[in-house]
């Protein structure tokens, strides 16, 4: 049929249309990377919102007056626990002190033992036991300090303002902050600042790839329209020359329509990372639906009619629920825009004497094909052995006829 209705000047017509169809498949690409840039962009405005905050608590009078307070009765802490540990520490050396003064005496009244007639009679009893008496005095002081309620009001004042602290903090959403933290927020603020000014210029682009493809939509509508006429007349110029018992018509192949449809919608799902929908949920949710309508249910996030009817299953319901109107279908907008993509699939019906090609016997279909080939064309043909695959009733009845009509415009060879 194709050689019959001039295919040179259709292909050259698809040619066009294909170049259209890839200018489109490009900004829609584009326009996918949207969903990935947006959330990146969403990820850089959180974080400059937490690094405002830090800032912005940081410069408040109750975060100065906080770190004012508390810093004072750290230092206040630090102080006595100094103290404290001073007093710690003599105790410890004075002990040692103790101990060695013991042994070396010990050991030197020992080593002069045949010098002396009483041994037992040099001691150092009162200086160890002023020692002693130091040593008690001290760990009495560290005790009593420690036990004062001076000293524990300090403590549970700062336990107090830490709380308040990080109280203050948990109601801006934000962990405890130190200076470490703050010096970081100024550090990086400046960073996120351009990092969000980068991703706002890179989705305006991606925007700018959709009306681009809204537009080359509409001529690429326009094209097929083009095509669709182009493809008509040069039906009709071949049913003039073929004669009045040929009809040629295109009637559009509503299966492999809707298979193509189908498959866009489970590549989506699996795009998507959703997992236990079916396709037989799919193809029963849209069937019956134009294009055009499965489009609009789409856009206006509205289930097609009785998809949520009782007797439907539970998974056709969770189906009809994800595509139409689940927020967490993100691809829903790229679904739209490549079913706005998808054209017609047209098959030719050939009529022969008001019978159909597929409907006629095999050398019915011969003699239709050969008459097709007599008509189209100038060129010298040859014919080999016709009656194999020719009704006699055909041969005597038509091709001799047409073939002496015809062999006045071009050569024809019979073997």
């Amino acid at each position: 049929i194709n050689n019959l209705i001039d295919e040179s000047k259709l292909k050259a017509n698809k040619s066009t249309l294909i170049n259209n169809r890839l200018t489109l498949e490009k900004y829609r690409n584009n326009y996918s990377q949207k969903f990935a840039k947006e959330k990146e962009l969403k990820t850089a405005q959180d974080e400059l919102q937490k690094i405002q905050l830090v800032l912005n608590f940081a410069q408040s009078e109750q975060y100065k007056s906080l770190v004012a307070d508390l810093s004072l009765k750290i230092k206040e802490r630090e102080r006595v626990n100094n103290a404290i540990s001073g007093i710690d520490w003599q105790v410890e050396v004075l002990t040692r002190t103790k101990q060695e003064l013991e042994e070396n005496i010990d050991s030197d009244i020992a080593s002069l033992s045949d010098y002396i007639t009483d041994s037992g009679s040099y001691t150092v009893e009162n200086t160890e036991q002023e020692i002693v008496s130091i040593i008690k005095s001290l760990e009495k002081a560290s005790a009593d300090v420690k036990k004062s309620e001076k000293y524990k009001k300090l403590l549970t004042d700062i336990n107090d303002l830490q709380k308040k602290y990080i109280q203050a903090c948990k109601q801006l959403g934000l962990d405890s902050i130190n200076q470490n933290k703050i010096k970081d927020a100024l550090e990086n603020k400046g960073k996120v600042e351009i990092k969000i000014r980068q991703l706002e210029q890179e989705i305006k682009l991606i925007n700018s790839a959709k009306s681009k493809h809204s537009a080359e939509l509409k001529l690429f509508k326009k094209e097929y329209k083009n095509h669709q006429n182009l493809e008509k007349t040069l039906i009709d110029n071949a049913k003039a020359r073929f004669g009045i018992d040929l009809e040629i018509t295109v009637a559009e192949n509503k299966e492999k329509f809707e298979e193509k449809i189908i498959d866009l919608f489970v590549h989506y799902q699996k795009l998507s990372g959703k997992s236990g929908l079916k396709e037989p949920d799919i193809k029963s949710i849209i069937s019956g639906l134009t294009l055009k309508e499965i489009i609009s249910h789409l856009e206006q996030n509205k289930i097609p009619t009785g998809c949520e009817d009782e007797k439907k299953n539970h998974e056709h319901k969770l189906t009809a629920q994800f595509f139409f109107i689940d927020e967490n279908f993100l691809h829903r907008e790229i679904l739209i825009m490549n079913l706005e993509e998808v054209l017609p699939e047209n098959n030719f019906v050939i009529t022969f004497k008001n019978k159909k090609l597929h409907e006629m016997s095999f050398g019915e279909r011969c003699g239709v094909v050969l008459r097709l080939i007599l008509s189209n064309s100038n060129l010298p043909l040859i014919i080999d052995q016709p009656e194999d695959h020719l009704d006699n009733k055909y041969i005597v009845k038509e091709l001799l006829d047409l073939i002496k009509n015809k062999k006045q415009e071009r050569q024809i060879v019979l073997s």
